[in-house]
């Protein structure tokens, strides 16, 4: 992504923006609700394009989102998801097991993003880096799990091989996510601007920018 822009009809969401992600990279999006970070991951995904800038993607990148408020296709959860024993050990850990003979469009909002969830990881099981995708999108994947089930997201999240890209109000969630993987970054979306903060190695990038904005307020 380079010197990328988007604006609405009454402010600017984002302007000159850039950033690069390659597959093991881990980055977090923040910023106050409403200062473009959904969309900012519709344009790193290529679902929708920018006012100005410019945004390639590999050749044969693979990249999957879960979005904030999924919409699922019409049948069973049990077809939706599939089977096998990778399929089994996710849906156990988010507690979808019992959704299985629900039909998708009867779900609740939180049951259906648990759903989507468990989908886009069971597609990406651990080691699959052939069949597996290059970039996952994370729009508030912990929205609607128990403490038990956000554990052992994030120990999944930490162990994958693709480029992980978060949104998330989970404070706990990101200093793990941008702390024991690396290269780890924090993009910050403030009132139209944008700041790109990179921790040292073995540091959180989520410390490093909290301190940056605080310092910047002062």
């Amino acid at each position: 992504v380079r010197g990328v822009r988007l604006e609405q009809p009454d402010k600017v969401l984002f302007d000159d923006l850039d950033l690069t992600v390659s597959r093991g990279d881990r980055v977090a999006v923040v910023g106050v609700n409403g200062s473009g970070k959904t969309t900012l991951l519709r344009i790193l995904t290529g679902a929708l394009h920018p006012d100005a800038g410019d945004v390639r993607f590999g050749r044969g990148a693979r990249i999957t989102m879960l979005e904030q408020d999924p919409v699922l296709p019409v049948g069973l959860v049990r077809d939706y998801l599939g089977d096998g024993w990778e399929v089994a050990a996710v849906a156990t850990s988010l507690g979808v097991q019992p959704l299985f003979d629900r039909r998708t469009d009867e779900l609740s909002g939180g049951q259906a993003k648990r759903v989507a969830l468990a989908k886009m990881l069971a597609d990406n099981a651990d080691g699959d880096a052939e069949n597996g995708h290059d970039m996952i999108v994370l729009d508030e994947p912990t929205n609607h799990l128990d403490l038990e089930a956000i554990e052992w997201l994030e120990a999944r999240l930490v162990a994958m091989s693709a480029a992980l890209v978060v949104v998330t109000h989970d404070r706990h969630a990101l200093d793990r996510l941008t702390s024991e993987v690396g290269p780890s970054r924090v993009v910050e979306l403030d009132h139209g601007r944008s700041f790109v903060h990179q921790a040292a190695a073995g540091a959180s990038a989520y410390a490093t920018y909290l301190d940056a904005r605080a310092e910047r307020v002062e």
